[in-house]
């Protein structure tokens, strides 16, 4: 189970955020991350995420479940191997077996009866940094970039990324709480709850601007 808080980055407030984590030991990586679930939408209306990410030279699978509360999850990852240009592995829901996600997410493929279709993506740049206080250690990730769905085609939508997570690794929660408050008030972010994978989903939602309309008729004067 992760326990994160996730901050939406003012624009005009990036470079300041941007300063800040680097005046420590960071790691920059680039990653790319395909998401999946059924043509019914079986996994993302029972709020899972199974997905594919290339972190830097490797594929990680992971899969995400609501937790108990709206800042944890709970997740699984495998590490798939590494990446080769042009190439992706195939999505394995099987491999998260014994695991609460890895449950939920044969649960849900039982229930929807249907095979796995890639619905969007998202690429993007991370910045992280390890910050270490009173007793809890807690990851910062800064990330920036876009979530693209039903890419290549007509109906191509795009998000921006553009946030701050703080994760907690070791402590207690109320260390990882006092670190968010005092990031959040320095830099005026503001928290959110919506995951990539939801931004992800809002975009296949939206109608398809693309198909034409029948005009409605004009009011009567």
């Amino acid at each position: 189970m992760e326990i994160e808080f996730k901050f939406c980055i003012p624009l005009d407030r990036l470079a300041a955020v941007q300063a800040a984590l680097r005046r420590g030991r960071c790691t920059a990586i680039r990653m790319e991350a395909r998401y999946f679930d059924t043509p019914d939408g079986a996994l993302g209306s029972r709020g899972i995420a199974f997905r594919l990410r290339r972190e830097g030279d490797q594929w990680v699978q992971t899969v995400k479940a609501l937790g108990d509360g709206p800042l944890d999850r709970q997740e699984h990852n495998v590490a798939r191997g590494p990446a080769i240009a042009g190439t992706a592995p195939e999505p394995q829901p099987q491999l998260h077996s014994g695991t609460v996600a890895g449950a939920r997410l044969q649960q849900a493929l039982q229930a929807a009866g249907s095979p796995l279709v890639e619905t969007y993506g998202t690429e993007m740049d991370r910045l992280t940094r390890d910050i270490t206080r009173q007793g809890t250690v807690v990851e910062l990730a800064l990330d920036t970039g876009r979530v693209v769905a039903h890419r290549g085609t007509a109906r191509q939508a795009e998000a921006p990324i553009c946030e701050l997570e703080l994760e907690l690794k070791t402590g207690p929660v109320t260390g990882l709480a006092a670190l968010a408050a005092q990031w959040a008030t320095r830099h005026g972010l503001y928290l959110s709850t919506v995951s990539k994978a939801e931004r992800g989903e809002r975009l296949l939602a939206a109608p398809d601007r693309s198909s034409p309309r029948k005009a409605r008729p004009p009011a009567p004067l």
